[in-house]
């Protein structure tokens, strides 16, 4: 080889670093200033502090020591924002949505995973992120979970019927119940047979990914193809297997058959749909217990099973549920790449000024911090890290109000907000309150001795201290 190819491999091996190089000097100038955690590794960045298993100290160290906008390093140290500003996120997920987009990469695993479903064709594909939004809205309307809640109570009796046959009244058993809200969650959704055991293995290994995208696919395949078979013929025994058709992939494929052939879904993304939509629905638990119990046990003995009013009009239940989905959220962050931020409280620059407003380079990674917003003891008070639901009994302070935080759900960034809020967020809040209004009148909990890690990953889980398996064992006992 001469030396003008070597001279011109080096220039195409180099020039990348080169810009890379240039690029990270530039993002730093404007950005060094915001104050941060200082970093032990220039490769890592704060990476491997923020996505660690254990990442709650750091993250706790971040809400804490540096306001309501921090300088995080990413990978190479190239700098990135922690944010939980209720004025900087209204700008992120309602009033500039369309300018701050979800990284390229998320989008491709999203896409890879689950196919072209609501998670993986926002950004440059807003239009068909609305016409996926619009055929999904009536499946979670509040119509059609009033019909939906006869299923849930019967997902839910059968739990506690199999929970009563494996404890006592006279002792507390070990059971894990993480593992039966989990698959009362999936069968809530759908009977999902094999499809969970997928879904469960998607969520706590990556070993054999591909493997197990493939089940996935296989089975929410099969799935949509037995929705469309039962809708299309209109077999009434079929449509019982299915509950009557009210389930929620039964009213997806049903509208989507209605839908204008320009607004009709695909069939791949029909499928995407139902792989988002039961991954999600892994994940929700809460706690309660005493004054709850009480609440509805009087409820159940005036009304029997309570219907959707009743489940959104007692007040501790209410209050019990908001404070669980506050405190104990799920996905502590989100990721998005930003422009320009305005912000609600000033930020003190690392050399004594205050800023109101900085223009954030474009390309820069900013990381929404759900569970820091829901957190926040300017908003909340000095209480806010405890579980008291009794702030929710009457009318929250002057200070959460008028932050207006762009939440979908409560003055709460559990759910996010804006085009990115979850679809299924009142379904979840029904689920959570049909199976505490079953179990609690049947059972008392208490926490188990066993050791307890949550591990932070793309949602949240509990594990025994030492293991690897996703599980929260809990103290049961029968008292009904």
């Amino acid at each position: 080889m001469s030396n003008l190819s070597f001279l011109f491999v080096g220039f195409l091996l180099v020039t990348p670093f080169i810009i890379f190089w240039r690029r990270r000097v530039s993002f730093a100038s404007q950005l060094n200033n915001i104050p941060g955690p200082p970093t032990s590794s220039w490769l890592k960045g704060h990476m491997h502090q923020l996505s660690a298993q254990n990442a709650h100290r750091f993250r706790r160290d971040l809400e804490e020591k540096y306001g309501s906008v921090v300088r995080i390093k990413g990978l190479f140290n190239v700098p990135r924002l922690f944010i939980f500003d209720p004025l900087a996120l209204h700008t992120v997920l309602i009033k500039e949505h369309h300018i701050f987009e979800e990284p390229d990469t998320h989008l491709i695993l999203n896409l890879l995973c689950f196919g072209p479903g609501l998670i993986s064709v926002t950004g440059k594909s807003p239009e068909r992120h609305k016409r996926q939004r619009k055929l999904l809205n009536p499946a979670f309307s509040s119509a059609h979970l009033r019909q939906t809640l006869p299923l849930m109570y019967q997902v839910a009796y059968r739990m506690r019927e199999s929970i009563r046959l494996r404890t006592s009244d006279d002792n507390w058993t070990e059971k894990d119940m993480m593992g039966w809200i989990g698959r009362a969650a999936l069968e809530l959704e759908d009977k999902a047979g094999p499809y969970a055991e997928s879904l469960k293995a998607f969520m706590y290994a990556v070993r054999n990914l591909l493997n197990i995208v493939d089940l996935m696919d296989t089975h929410a395949r099969r799935l949509v193809a037995e929705k469309v078979d039962a809708v299309n013929c209109g077999d009434e025994t079929r449509f019982k297997v299915i509950g009557d058709g009210k389930d929620i992939l039964s009213r997806l494929v049903q509208a989507n058959s209605n839908a204008s052939n320009e607004e009709r879904l695909s069939e791949e993304e029909v499928v995407a749909q139902v792989s988002i939509l039961v991954f999600a629905a892994t994940d929700i638990t809460s706690r309660m217990q005493a004054k709850l119990r009480a609440e509805i046990v009087e409820a159940r003995r005036e009304r029997g099973d309570l219907n959707f009013d009743d489940l959104f009009e007692l007040p501790y239940l209410e209050a019990g549920c908001r404070e669980t989905l506050r405190l104990y959220d799920l996905t502590p962050y989100f990721l998005i790449v930003a422009w320009i931020l305005t912000y609600e409280y000033a930020v003190r620059r690392v050399d004594g000024m205050e800023l109101q407003r900085i223009s954030v380079p474009r390309g820069t990674n900013v990381v929404v911090g759900i569970a820091a917003m829901n957190r926040v003891k300017e908003l909340w008070g000095e209480d806010a890290a405890e579980w008291k639901p009794e702030r929710w009994l009457s009318p929250l302070p002057d200070s959460v109000v008028q932050a207006r935080v762009p939440g979908v759900y409560s003055a709460l960034m559990t759910f996010l907000g804006g085009g990115r809020a979850y679809i299924g967020f009142k379904f979840s809040q029904c689920e959570m309150k049909v199976v505490l209004s079953i179990l609690l009148e049947t059972f008392t909990f208490e926490l188990s001795d066993t050791p307890i890690d949550w591990i932070v990953a793309g949602v949240q889980y509990p594990v025994i201290k030492g293991q690897g398996k996703a599980e929260l064992p809990m103290r049961v006992k029968r008292i009904l």
